[in-house]
């Protein structure tokens, strides 16, 4: 039981000529998309990274329940689970790539991006969230904290290998 078990959900081109916090931050006041305060935070720093070249990721959607867990569990749980079945976590530049490129997320959707933690204002670990509140589309900045506790029934947006 691997990867394959689940079933790409969207793919997600990277590298598409964003290089810069700035050149996203443009592309989504272009497009009418608002990035959270955090969110904007952790653009910015050194540790948000972007694809030099043009390449595709195959995301999938799992929640906890998906990778066996029968109540709410950390972060580092869910990543060390999802690992053991093959899924690798998104590059950071997966969270804002994905909010411009799904506009048709359903509204009240929240989707956590699985990444490697960025420290952003006051030391705080964060990593990206996308949510669709009512017709507001939104990259957030949510808790990275690898202890943070996270519902069995939250979604988290992780690569599978192709």
């Amino acid at each position: 039981m691997g990867a394959n078990k689940f079933p790409i959900w969207k793919i997600v081109k990277l590298g598409t000529g964003l290089k810069t916090a700035d050149d996203f931050r443009r592309a989504f006041k272009n497009l009418c998309l608002k990035i959270g305060e955090s969110a904007n935070d952790i653009l910015g720093r050194a540790a948000f990274c972007v694809s030099k070249n043009k390449k595709e990721v195959n995301l999938v959607i799992v929640s906890p329940a998906d990778l066996g867990f029968k109540s709410n569990t950390t972060r580092s749980s869910i990543y060390k689970r999802a690992k053991e079945l093959d899924l690798e976590l998104c590059p950071p530049e997966v969270g804002p790539q994905l909010r411009l490129q799904y506009k048709n997320q359903p509204s009240g959707e929240y989707l956590n991006i699985a990444m490697l933690a960025i420290l952003g204002e006051k030391n705080s670990a964060r990593a990206f969230g996308i949510e669709r509140d009512g017709n507001t589309l939104i990259l957030h900045g949510n808790n990275g904290n690898p202890e943070s506790v996270w519902g069995v029934n939250s979604k988290w947006i992780f690569v599978r290998r192709k």
